[in-house]
C-alpha cells in the first residue's frame, strides 16, 4: 500500500526507487522528472499490479520476497573468507590515485551473488526461532526476528535463496589523499516460494 502511495504521489521525485534502495535510479528519476513521465506511469501500472494481485487469503502476506540480513558485522571474517578480492583495492597509492576517478569508493572485495541456505536455529539462547543464513557453508547473518515465524512458516516451500553481499571496507582519493573506511557488509536475500 504504501509503495502504490509514494509511487503515484511522489514518483517523479524518484522516492519510491530511493525506498527500494535503488539510488542510482533515484537520482534518474529525480532530475528527468521520473523518465520523463514515462518511466513513472509505468512504475504506477507496475504498483497497481503488485497491490492488487496478492493473495488477501495469503496467511505470509506479510512475509517480503527479499529481506536484508541482520548481524553481518559480527561475521565480517567470515564473509570476508568467501569473497573474492578487488584488484584496485590493493593498487599502491600513487597508481590507485592515477587509475580510479577521485572520491569513488573501491571496495576490497567484489560484489557477490550466490545461493544460500536457511537454517532454523532453535538452540539460540537470545531466540528459539531464529534463522541462521549459511552462503557457502559459512554463517554470515540471521534473518530479522520480526521475521522468523513467517519465513518457518515458509520454509518447507522455498524454491531457492539467492543472496546478494556488498559493501564492506572500501577507499578513496581526493586530490593526492588515499583514504581507507572500514564498513560492514550488506546482505539482501531473494526469495522464491
Amino acid at each position: 500500500m504504501v509503495n502504490l502511495i509514494v509511487t503515484i504521489f511522489l514518483g517523479p521525485l524518484g522516492v519510491h526507487k530511493f525506498l527500494q534502495k535503488k539510488t542510482g535510479m533515484g537520482f534518474l528519476y529525480l532530475f528527468t522528472c521520473g523518465l520523463f513521465g514515462i518511466g513513472w506511469i509505468v512504475d504506477i501500472v507496475i504498483a497497481f499490479h503488485n497491490f492488487f494481485s496478492k493473495n488477501p487469503k495469503n496467511a505470509n502476506k506479510n512475509l517480503p520476497l527479499s529481506i536484508n540480513v541482520v548481524g553481518e558485522k559480527f561475521y565480517k571474517n567470515e564473509i570476508a573468507s568467501i569473497m573474492s578480492g578487488n584488484r584496485f583495492y590493493s593498487l599502491p597509492d600513487d597508481e590507485f590515485i592515477r587509475r580510479v576517478e577521485s572520491r569513488k569508493r573501491i571496495y576490497r572485495f567484489k560484489y557477490r551473488e550466490a545461493e544460500a541456505a536457511l537454517v532454523p536455529e532453535p538452540s539460540n539462547q537470545h531466540d528459539k526461532n531464529a534463522i541462521m543464513v549459511l552462503v557457502d557453508n559459512v554463517h554470515v547473518g540471521y534473518i530479522p526476528a520480526d521475521q522468523c515465524i513467517d519465513v518457518k512458516n515458509v520454509l518447507p516451500k522455498i524454491k531457492s535463496v539467492t543472496a546478494e553481499i556488498h559493501g564492506g571496507d572500501y577507499k578513496y582519493h581526493t586530490n593526492n589523499d588515499v583514504f581507507k573506511t572500514e564498513d560492514d557488509f550488506s546482505i539482501d536475500l531473494y526469495l522464491t516460494i
